[in-house]
């Protein structure tokens, strides 16, 4: 039984003919050689038509950033960074919505009301801006949490439990303002601070906290004057002891039950007890709610271009829109030439 040879041999309709390939890829780079070429000749030819056009938007632009330069007032922008476990994400965004408002509608009465400061200080406040400060910590703890729900892979669903576990967890801030005058930089620190702690919502959280605080020092107060009756009772017995004669050991006997008793510990109890009620009196006269990381700094350099750059950024635009026009006045002429052949009337 004999066994015809297969055919191995490959059709040339089968192979990629690389040569085609390469004289495609060339073709294509040649066209966009030329089409660049042939934009570049239209741009310089557009130029050469609409020359005054051009050199009169170039002047105008020039002559329009002169004009801003010696119009606009300057401006300048520092930022402060605060701290305060009584923040809540929507209500200080509100808060400073609300200053931005009476800065916009140039009401220095009531915005300098509101600032503790004077109206003419309130007049030189041109807007403010609150941006959230979230550390790599709560970053770590927010996807650790995320991780451990069950939310499978909505990316829509995750997105959202993030946004709102931030907001929820946000206390430190960075306050942008935006002034006419640097000179009151100095004074926004105070008061912006003022402002936040006069916030209702802010004020009655940190009323409510005061409250505990003071209630917990005189507790601890409470139990240290306990702790002295014991010391007194445990000198006492000591001094019974003395007057026996007696060589015991450390261990002291101060009740019916026999409950043996460390006097050591006890005046280390004493101790942290005061330590501790000591940094609750500190705390409430401190009045620390809300912290200042980091006050506004008193920058010279204005955020408005120089007259320089003015000129330029106005010559940039002046040139781009009347070189625009060119184009379109070019477009217009061509549509006019496609019409007029259109209504041409047709040889017989």
């Amino acid at each position: 039984m004999s066994s015809e040879p297969k055919n191995t041999t490959t059709s040339p309709s089968d192979e990629i003919d690389l040569r085609a390939l390469f004289v495609a890829v060339g073709n294509f780079f040649r066209r966009l050689s030329l089409n660049i070429l042939y934009l570049i000749i239209f741009l310089r030819n557009a130029v050469f038509r609409h020359k005054v056009i051009l050199i009169i938007g170039g002047v105008a632009g020039l002559i329009g950033g002169y004009a801003y330069h010696n119009v606009a007032r300057p401006f300048y922008t520092s930022s402060m960074v605060v701290n305060s476990y009584y923040f809540k994400g929507n209500l200080i965004q509100n808060a400073f919505d609300n200053l931005n408002e009476l800065c916009s509608e140039g009401n220095h009465i009531t915005l300098g009301e509101k600032l503790h400061i004077d109206s003419l200080s309130a007049s030189y406040l041109k807007s403010f801006s609150l941006e959230p400060i979230i550390s790599e910590e709560s970053i770590l703890e927010t996807e650790a949490l995320i991780s451990q729900l069950d939310v499978g892979e909505d990316a829509r669903l995750i997105e959202s439990l993030r946004s709102r576990i931030a907001i929820e967890n946000q206390t430190t801030y960075k306050v942008i303002a935006e002034v006419f005058n640097n000179q009151v930089f100095p004074e926004l620190d105070s008061a912006v601070v003022k402002f936040l702690l006069e916030n209702k919502f802010i004020q009655k959280r940190i009323d409510v906290s005061r409250i505990d605080v003071r209630a917990k020092a005189d507790k601890l107060r409470a139990e240290q004057l306990r702790l002295d009756s014991l010391k007194g009772l445990v000198y006492l017995t000591y001094a019974k002891l003395a007057a026996e004669d007696n060589q015991g050991n450390n261990n002291v006997y101060v009740d019916s039950e026999a409950r043996m008793l460390d006097p050591l510990s006890i005046f280390r109890e004493d101790l942290r007890l005061y330590d501790e009620e000591q940094g609750l009196r500190r705390k409430l006269e401190l009045r620390d709610e809300i912290e200042i990381i980091d006050g506004f700094t008193l920058f010279t350099r204005p955020q408005t271009p120089s007259r320089k750059k003015a000129m330029i950024y106005g010559f940039a635009l002046g040139f781009g829109l009347a070189l625009l026009l060119g184009f379109l006045l070019d477009f217009n002429r061509y549509l006019n030439q496609v019409e007029a052949q259109r209504n041409q009337p047709q040889p017989a």
